[in-house]
C-alpha cells in the first residue's frame, strides 16, 4: 500500500499541474480565432453571435474570428465549449490560413 500512495501523490500533482496549464493556455482571449462545438446548428448560432466563420474545426468544431468578447456571445448563443485555436497551433492554423487565402 505505501508503494502505490508514493506513486499517486506525483501522479496527480502532474496531472494538475498539466490542467492547469492548459486551462490558462486555451482560455479564449479577445481577437484570438476561437474553436468552438455546438449542438445542432452551429454555424447559424455561431452567426447569431457576431462570428465570422472561418472553416469547420476538428471533431466538428466550429473555427470563428469576430470582435470583443466573442467567446462570451458564442456561450450565450448555445456552444458546449470554446477554446483559443492559435493555443492549439501547429497543422490547424496552417489548415485556416489556407482556406481564408
Amino acid at each position: 500500500m505505501h508503494r502505490l500512495s508514493a506513486f499517486l501523490a506525483p501522479a496527480g500533482a502532474t496531472v494538475l499541474s498539466v490542467v492547469a496549464v492548459l486551462a490558462v493556455a486555451l482560455r479564449p482571449v479577445p481577437g484570438a480565432p476561437l474553436l468552438a462545438w455546438f449542438g445542432a446548428d452551429g454555424l447559424a448560432r455561431a452567426v447569431s453571435a457576431d462570428a465570422l466563420p472561418v472553416a469547420p474545426g476538428p471533431l466538428g468544431s466550429l473555427l470563428l474570428r469576430g470582435e470583443g468578447d466573442l467567446a462570451a456571445r458564442l456561450s450565450a448563443s448555445g456552444a458546449w465549449l470554446v477554446l483559443r485555436a492559435d493555443a492549439l497551433g501547429g497543422c490547424l492554423m496552417s489548415q485556416s490560413k489556407g482556406q481564408t487565402s
